[in-house]
């Protein structure tokens, strides 16, 4: 009942380095309502009732996807070109250091949370041997993640999320 916009940008498999700044990218973009998206669509302009992203590790090359629910008066567009906006901002100035240390510790926090029971470690170490071929990979993602730096982050958002590299569709609920 909502008009909504998703926006998807191609982005690499598993295999390559740059999935750990595109999480925390993620994280800085769409987690929570401290997130940039959630204070500039939802809080500062008012457009938006949720703006969330989602860039899920693949063997596949696959895609970054952000999902904008508009409020029903609003404009598509608006959140189109705000959602823009802030990837834009990032590309070219990047993240703040507070930004990439929140993202790094609630990533960090989501990974050793998810393996608090033996069911989350099982899952786990299966989802590490099948996109990674080796489950020991699991020891590898602190240092990883810790390993990003202000400007990989900026780096990566100016790789993938160009006009060139992603697909956009629009939903508008019928009268």
């Amino acid at each position: 009942e909502m008009p909504a916009i998703l926006v998807g940008y191609h982005i690499p498999n598993v295999a390559s380095p740059d999935i750990y700044a595109l999480d925390i990218l993620q994280m800085v973009l769409a987690d929570g309502e401290s997130s940039r998206l959630h204070k500039k669509l939802v809080r500062e302009l008012g457009i938006a009732a949720a703006a969330d992203a989602n860039a899920e590790w693949k063997i596949d090359p696959g895609l970054f996807l952000f999902d904008i629910k508009m409020k029903p008066s609003k404009d598509p567009a608006e959140g189109e070109k705000a959602l823009y906006g802030e990837i834009e901002s990032i590309a070219a100035n990047g993240v703040t250091a507070g930004e990439l240390a929140k993202a790094k510790n609630r990533l960090l926090s989501n990974f050793y949370g998810g393996m608090q029971t033996v069911n989350g470690k099982a899952n786990r170490i299966g989802r590490y041997e099948i996109l990674f071929g080796d489950f020991n990979e699991i020891y590898r993602v602190q240092e990883r993640y810790q390993a990003v730096t202000l400007d990989d982050v900026k780096r990566v958002a100016g790789t993938y999320f160009k006009k060139t590299n992603r697909s956009v569709m629009t939903l508008i609920p019928e009268a």
